[in-house]
């Protein structure tokens, strides 16, 4: 514990100061202690019934975790955006403060350990990713969004791993996560602002240098249940992809570049929402990872 523990308490008996003035400057002051105190004010967030209270301490959580994103985000930027688990982990905390990661990661970890348990070196690709998509889908429940608003729901992996459905982006990102935390030679590509995966036959982490020798065997629609589709069926739908291998090539995208799309999705969610506080953290958390190339 780096923070004065004393100070963050008596600090926290002011909670309900009704001078909206004095309250800035004690604000001010927790918010000086740094990010070491948000267990503690996640705590007493926990315990406080009162909605005034609340609303402030939510306020409190917020500005810190804008922080500590921050930094995480300049930290995984300065290692190469290479992991998305860490890049989408980032994104969690920052805008789901009260997530409960260990049992958000176990939940991860278990669907990842029964995929690769079925896999083995004798399946071919096609094999690899209908047993992939029978224990997503089947074994483990996940469906695609059934209601009448697909993007009333965030896109955030929480959400779709607690309700088993969600928004199409969130959901095509659990797929693209779990295929790479497997080991499947995947890449990401977009198209507009929909999310395919490239199988390819390379295993280079986040490599988008992979054509030529090495085009993908085929394609997978992750929102559409694990839909495996042809090159054929790439350029059939999207008169773009004429041209395959440099439009291909132009649309696969890197770790930093989801991560920066889900900021952009859920800055537009929370702003329709009229969430002005996650929708001004959507956006100034696309500004640091853009000043952070």
């Amino acid at each position: 514990m780096s923070f004065d523990a004393e100070r963050l308490a008596a600090l926290l008996n002011l909670l309900d100061e009704p001078d909206d003035a004095v309250w800035q400057d004690i604000r001010e002051k927790i918010i000086e202690l740094g990010e070491d105190v948000l267990p503690e004010l996640k705590k007493t967030f926990e315990n406080t019934f009162s909605p005034v209270l609340k609303n402030r301490l939510n306020g409190l959580i917020h500005a810190l975790n804008f922080e500590k994103g921050s930094r995480e985000i300049k930290t995984w930027c300065l290692f190469g955006q290479k992991s998305l688990l860490t890049g989408s982990l980032i994104i969690e905390r920052a805008f789901n403060p009260h997530i409960d990661e260990e049992y958000y990661l176990k939940q991860l970890e278990s669907i990842r350990f029964d995929i690769w348990l079925e896999l083995n070196q004798s399946l071919s690709p096609l094999e690899k990713i209908r047993v992939f998509n029978q224990i997503l889908f089947h074994v483990y429940g996940f469906n695609r969004y059934l209601g009448n608003k697909p993007d009333s729901l965030p896109p955030l992996l929480s959400n779709t791993l607690e309700h088993r459905t969600g928004n199409e982006f969130a959901s095509s990102l659990l797929y693209l996560l779990l295929a790479l935390e497997t080991g499947l030679p995947v890449k990401g590509f977009l198209v507009g602002k929909k999310l395919f995966l490239a199988y390819t036959n390379t295993g280079e982490d986040d490599s988008l240098q992979f054509l030529g020798d090495n085009e993908p065997l085929f394609f997978i629609d992750p929102s559409s249940l694990g839909l495996v589709l042809s090159r054929q069926d790439i350029t059939d739908a999207f008169s773009s992809f004429r041209d395959f291998n440099k439009e291909l090539k132009k649309h696969l995208i890197s770790s930093k570049k989801i991560i920066q799309l889900q900021l952009l999705l859920l800055y537009s969610f929370y702003s329709e929402e009229g969430d002005e506080d996650r929708s001004v953290l959507a956006k100034e958390l696309m500004e640091v990872l853009k000043s952070n190339s």
